[in-house]
């Protein structure tokens, strides 16, 4: 039975740990989803799903594990002639555990440069704008809903895809359906039907046009040094545009850290920053 549990407590650690690195280094979700990532074949749910049965699986064994080994595990805290050992080991396995765990909430260095490079990687995958959705999850909405979003003409855009040669067309079918029944993805299907725009695009942000976009992109994570350089916002005209709302940001700090200290929502930050401001990629 010990040897049993032993090797299952080795194998499911080494496959979680396999999992949580490709967890670490895969694309946001909208990302991923939009472009139809995989990685050695597998998509980002799959890896997830493989993250989480594994980690449950190494969970029971390490549970097994322990009771199988506790009075080995006392030993290292007490010994017959002293009744306590050295604390050194206890309290340090102790701080370092709880360094991590409160660290991962606080975000104190070197833990905030690890999940600014954990985004700079996820964010790595995006080579081009035509890679990010015109909104959070556009997948999932209707081709209907999405053309109505996006001002493109339904009828020409259904039209164009069955040009292409893809099948399943149906104005309540979701980006997504048609995508996957047509073996391309999102971004693809997008690609074939954006040229039916009936509207001209807007050229200047609104509040509603900055929540409709950015909303569930993950813009939380972002700094406003990142924002001002993406959208090409003189920190200056930032700090003033704040300023008039009372908030003051440092250009290291992320907008979720900074929604949470002044009590708003990290939408509210990015519409103040970008509401009038010239929209960089107009055709997304």
């Amino acid at each position: 039975m010990r040897s049993f549990t032993s090797l299952l407590t080795a194998f499911s650690f080494l496959v979680m740990s396999i999992s949580g690195l490709i967890a670490f280094v895969m694309p946001q979700g909208r990302i991923a989803y939009w472009n139809d990532w995989s990685l050695f074949g597998l998509d980002k749910p799959a890896w997830s799903n493989i993250h989480i049965a594994t980690g449950l699986l190494f969970l029971l064994a390490g549970i097994i594990h322990t009771c199988l080994n506790w009075k080995a595990l006392l030993s290292y805290l007490s010994s017959r002639r002293t009744g306590l050992r050295s604390r050194r080991p206890l309290l340090a396995a102790a701080a370092l555990t709880l360094f991590f765990s409160i660290g991962a909430v606080l975000e104190p260095p070197p833990l905030r440069q690890l999940f600014d490079f954990n985004a700079w990687v996820k964010e790595s995958w995006i080579s081009s704008a035509a890679q990010k959705p015109p909104f959070g999850h556009a997948e999932l909405s209707s081709l209907a809903d999405l053309c109505d979003k996006q001002k493109i003409d339904l009828d020409e855009a259904m039209a164009k895809l069955r040009e292409a040669g893809l099948q399943g067309i149906d104005a309540t079918a979701t980006l997504k359906q048609i995508a996957t029944a047509n073996h391309r993805s999102p971004a693809a299907v997008y690609a074939l039907i954006r040229p039916a725009r009936t509207a001209a695009a807007p050229h200047h942000y609104t509040p509603e046009l900055v929540q409709e976009r950015f909303e569930g992109t993950g813009i939380g994570r972002k700094t406003l040094a990142d924002l001002c350089r993406e959208f090409s916002i003189p920190p200056e005209r930032a700090a003033t545009k704040l300023a008039e709302r009372g908030w003051v940001l440092d250009q290291g700090e992320n907008l979720k850290t900074a929604a949470d200290r002044l009590e708003v929502s990290p939408i509210e930050i990015l519409q103040t920053l970008l509401s009038g401001e010239k929209i960089i990629h107009p055709n997304l």
